[in-house]
């Protein structure tokens, strides 16, 4: 049973806006304050400011001399903080027991408007964020993703980009991009706990922002990419490949529920249509699937997995196979109650501990700017039917972009003929 609460949502005279869910009973605070001040805001040459200043904010804030002596304080009854960075957003979190709140509120209100970008302290962040891209040079699948992306239209920038980017960026252009992003007009919120609305207005109030301005989200579209991605890598004793469709605009609550009962039905048990059907042959270890609501206004659904060059071509065969049957409208009212039944007590149990509960409203309100209750999404599940399901599979696949690619050691023949597989999912139902 999820945990009572309830949310209000917070517009401050300053621009500030955000939501407060109030938790009755629980001990531990969930705070996320976020800004648009991603990379997408800035220029390829200064790529890595936004992640700069991430990596700054928590070293000297205020009136505490270095990152340790912050740490000591900030710690100091358990309290923890993170910041990450991605095309849209700098996100800072914090959690902390509930007798902590405000004095952690402060802190936090010191690391995001009295940060103190020194060039001591810009030299060492500078050099731990090489060292941290250089690492992510060795992510096969996250170069695969970030090629794979730009040749089908996407936007963003390439690990070996940031780190070029990285020789000509002074701590001034920190500072004159922190002081334009970090404003109060700019600034999302999402804090969760047995706390009053109120309280955290009067707090939030005395942050010392700037009044700026909050820049709207690039959208990034997609084309169908003819031929495969090819990753190659001779060493592989096996190919990983991903079948995604793309589609400008984020997924709304019903079709997000869709694709719940989609991926259930085709991937998530040993009974299913993909997964369970390819497990009991013995041709595929591992394939399933999964749906991102990306910032940049654009929704990727994909199919992924890892097999043999002797079995992939019948695996990919079965995915565009299973896919087009249920565009077809192959479901049953029975195949529709046991996946009903699993994904509403999936959600009946999803929010038993309060950071579920913070985590369910943050992926909502920093993600659109908008939410609504658990309960919305528990009364779609259980309504939702058939034929509106497989009119959302046939929509997917009529009008999303699509991309197939390959990592492994295959070669150019292979290749086209799992394109050309991949292709079979785009023909008309």
């Amino acid at each position: 049973m999820s945990l009572k609460h309830t949310v209000e949502e917070i517009k401050l005279s300053n621009g500030t806006q955000g939501i407060v869910v109030n938790i009755p009973g629980v001990h531990t605070v969930y705070m996320t304050f976020s800004f648009r001040a991603g990379a997408q805001y800035v220029t390829q040459d200064l790529c890595q400011v936004p992640h700069l200043i991430e990596h700054l904010a928590f070293t000297n804030p205020g009136a505490l001399e270095g990152q340790e002596a912050f740490s000591r304080e900030f710690t100091k009854n358990s309290a923890s903080e993170d910041a990450s960075t991605d095309e849209v957003h700098i996100t800072y979190e914090a959690i902390c027991s509930l007798s902590e709140y405000e004095r952690i509120v402060g802190l936090m209100g010191d690391v995001i408007a009295r940060p103190t970008f020194t060039e001591k302290s810009f030299s060492v962040e500078k050099s731990t964020i090489l060292e941290e891209l250089n690492s992510r040079l060795n992510n096969d699948n996250r170069i695969y993703w970030q090629m794979a992306n730009r040749m089908s239209g996407g936007s963003g920038y390439t690990d070996q980009e940031k780190i070029d980017s990285l020789d000509t960026t002074t701590v001034a252009d920190v500072r004159e991009f922190y002081a334009t992003s970090h404003v109060s007009d700019n600034l999302r919120f999402v804090i969760a706990g047995d706390i009053d609305a109120r309280t955290v207005s009067t707090q939030l109030k005395t942050w010392p922002l700037a009044r700026g301005e909050r820049p709207s989200i690039r959208q990034d579209t997609f084309r169908t990419l003819p031929n495969p991605v090819v990753l190659q890598r001779p060493e592989y004793g096996s190919l990983d490949f991903s079948l995604s469709l793309l589609t400008p605009g984020l997924l709304d609550h019903e079709e997000d529920v869709a694709w719940a009962f989609v991926h259930h039905l085709l991937f998530q048990t040993y009974h299913s249509r993909i997964f369970g059907k390819l497990r009991s042959k013995g041709v595929c270890y591992d394939i399933g699937s999964s749906y991102m609501n990306i910032m940049n206004n654009y929704r990727e659904l994909e199919v992924y997995g890892s097999a043999s060059s002797e079995n992939i071509e019948e695996t990919m065969a079965v995915v565009v196979q299973e896919f087009r049957k249920l565009a077809t409208g192959s479901i049953s009212l029975e195949d529709i109650e046991d996946v009903r039944a699993y994904i509403a007590g999936f959600q009946e149990r999803r929010f038993e501990a309060p950071g579920d509960v913070a985590a369910y409203y943050e992926n909502q309100y920093l993600l659109s700017g908008s939410y609504v209750k658990d309960q919305v999404i528990l009364d779609i599940i259980k309504t939702i039917s058939a034929e509106t399901i497989v009119r959302y599979v046939r929509k997917w696949l009529a009008d999303s972009a699509m991309r197939f690619g390959v990592t492994g050691n295959v070669d150019e023949a292979q290749a086209k003929k799992l394109q050309v597989i991949a292709n079979q999912l785009k023909d008309e139902v």
